[in-house]
């Protein structure tokens, strides 16, 4: 029989119940016998009535008492019944999902690669754009580089994360992501700007081919020629060129953005589900990480730091698990935030991160106000979840469920690492004896590696 009707309830129940029902059998007969001052019991017709009369109610509410107990153990099963349904139906969604997800996959493309192998091109080429955007603004002149340090205050974006989302951007949708800003604005002018450099070099340098393909040859031909041709401006003989599969700026995101949408919604359906634990869900967690190859995870984590990708990053609580908004459980809330933080901060070498020019406090104290006032306005602590669970639940969903843990050390990571954007993230599941990573060892001043 299912451990969810005979629990710890229905025994202590079953255990009250035989102890009074053994307390009156055992004593209450004698107790009239005393009373009566007898010790016959063949003389003590009367006593006999009188105990009938007196425990055959005792017996009668025992047998409703049981009676009710049939119901309960009924209702249980019937309630564990509807559980078990509601399960296998979530189940079968989720692996429909997932069924859709390889079929997406397999419909990605880039050049002559398909599938997964595209999937590989497509991390090759983003590292190409990122660095022959850096290389352009590198060496632009200042008022022309006054548009990107804009752009980085304006959306308090350090070089190297503005840079990545810039490339990001160019990747999904090519050249024509500069007509979703306004004519006028300033975001407008760098993508038109970084736009027209890049058709001009792909003009310049660059050929369209089946016989091309996006590589690490690829990009160490483009580091060879991207100063050059900036500096120079002088155009290069046909045989020469780089050969690519498709032109720099096509845009991907008829086929990415479905792909991404979908995985998204895969993750926030399981992050959702009522009724099961953490550890459940993060099972079921894995089953979608293990569909994600590692240059899938490559290419998620950098789609993240985009403003399409931001969701990846947001918490997601099931509703069964969450207190009710009531002034009380903010300051709960916001006090144990405090207090894993500061937990956080103190596995921090500062010195070690002056050492290296970097200010720890005041990025710590930055990031601790804006953790504040993300609980304070949506506070998340559950009654349901104890503390060795809830400094997970408090993550994005890429951290909560390590989704770009197996993120290969054969592939350089560029511009703004997954080191430094879940920098807090990694020392926490290190805190709590964990990898944030499977095989990658990621380097943090002050902080012990395993």
């Amino acid at each position: 029989m299912n451990k969810s009707i005979f629990n710890s309830t229905f025994w202590f129940g079953c255990a009250l119940f035989s102890i009074i029902a053994f307390l009156i059998l055992r004593y209450i007969p004698d107790f009239y016998l005393e009373q009566y001052q007898t010790s016959a019991y063949m003389e003590s017709g009367q006593i006999g009535d009188i105990v009938g009369g007196t425990t055959n109610p005792i017996i009668a509410i025992g047998a409703a008492f049981l009676t009710f107990l049939a119901f309960w153990m009924q209702y249980k099963a019937n309630r564990q019944q509807r559980d078990d349904i509601s399960l296998e139906r979530f189940e079968s969604n989720l692996y429909e999902m997932l069924h859709l997800h390889r079929e997406n996959l397999f419909d990605l493309s880039c050049g002559k690669s398909n599938g997964r192998n595209a999937v590989l091109a497509l991390c090759y080429k983003l590292k190409i754009l990122y660095y022959l955007i850096d290389s352009i603004i590198e060496l632009w002149p200042e008022t022309d580089k006054k548009l990107f340090l804009y752009y980085c205050d304006k959306y308090n974006y350090s070089q190297s994360e503005a840079k990545n989302i810039i490339a990001s951007n160019l990747l999904f949708y090519g050249a024509n992501f500069s007509y979703s800003y306004d004519g006028k604005s300033n975001e407008r002018k760098l993508y038109d700007k970084l736009s027209r450099v890049i058709e001009n070099f792909e003009s310049n340098r660059t050929k369209i081919s089946n016989k091309g393909c996006y590589d690490e040859h690829t990009f160490n031909l483009l580091s060879e020629n991207i100063s050059q041709f900036i500096n120079e401006e002088l155009t290069i003989d046909e045989v020469d060129k780089m050969i690519l599969p498709d032109s720099l700026l096509c845009g991907y995101n008829e086929k990415l953005g479905v792909y991404y949408r979908h995985l998204y919604q895969i993750a926030k359906f399981v992050a959702l589900k009522e009724g099961i634990s953490e550890q459940t869900r993060y099972q079921y967690m894995r089953l979608l990480r293990s569909q994600l190859s590692d240059y899938e995870q490559v290419l998620l984590y950098y789609n993240s730091l985009t403003k399409i990708g931001e969701a990846w990053d947001e918490c997601l609580i099931a509703n069964d698990l969450k207190y009710k908004c009531k002034l009380w459980v903010k300051i709960r809330s916001c006090i144990y935030r405090l207090i894993q933080d500061w937990h956080k901060y103190k596995l921090l070498d500062i010195k070690a991160h002056k050492d290296s020019g970097t200010n720890t406090c005041a990025s710590f104290i930055k990031y601790l106000l804006q953790s504040i006032r993300e609980e304070w306005k949506n506070p998340s602590f559950t009654l349901k979840i104890g503390p060795n669970e809830y400094w997970k639940c408090q993550m994005g969903l890429i951290s909560r469920f390590r989704l770009i843990k197996n993120i290969p050390v054969s592939f350089n990571m560029f511009g703004y690492i997954p080191e430094t954007k879940y920098l807090y993230d990694i020392i926490a599941y290190k805190s709590h004896n964990e990898r944030f990573f499977e095989a990658k060892d990621p380097i943090i001043f002050g902080v012990p590696n395993n």
